[in-house]
């Protein structure tokens, strides 16, 4: 499982129970949520590499992106959620971003 950078403030993860250290989360192997956060990844390189000219991309996100914003606090646990992910190529071999484009959270009545 790869590491991800996070905030400062110590979290668990809610499938694995690991425990961030200094900022950054590494899932154990079995982890759904690490797994497909390093499957999403790997889309995401595989789409760049088969499309060499393109500076980012548009999708939907996927379930471990919004499980990760609900698991810092910065989406409610229920509820729909409508909206894109924007993967911007970055400036070196391999860099990528993310940022979330007009995702809105809808309630259960």
């Amino acid at each position: 499982m790869s590491a991800r950078p996070y905030g400062e403030t110590p979290f668990a993860c809610p499938d694995c129970s690991a425990l961030s250290v200094d900022g950054h989360l590494t899932h154990i192997d079995t982890c759904p949520l690490g797994r497909t956060s390093d499957e999403q990844m790997a889309d995401d390189r595989d789409w760049f590499n088969a499309h060499p000219e393109a500076g980012r991309r548009r999708r939907r996100p996927y379930w471990a992106e919004l499980a990760e914003l609900r698991m810092l606090g910065l989406l409610p646990t229920d509820g729909e959620v409508h909206g894109h992910v924007v993967v911007i190529r970055g400036p070196g071999d391999g860099l990528r971003y993310r940022r979330f484009d007009q995702l809105r959270w809808q309630g259960r009545p």
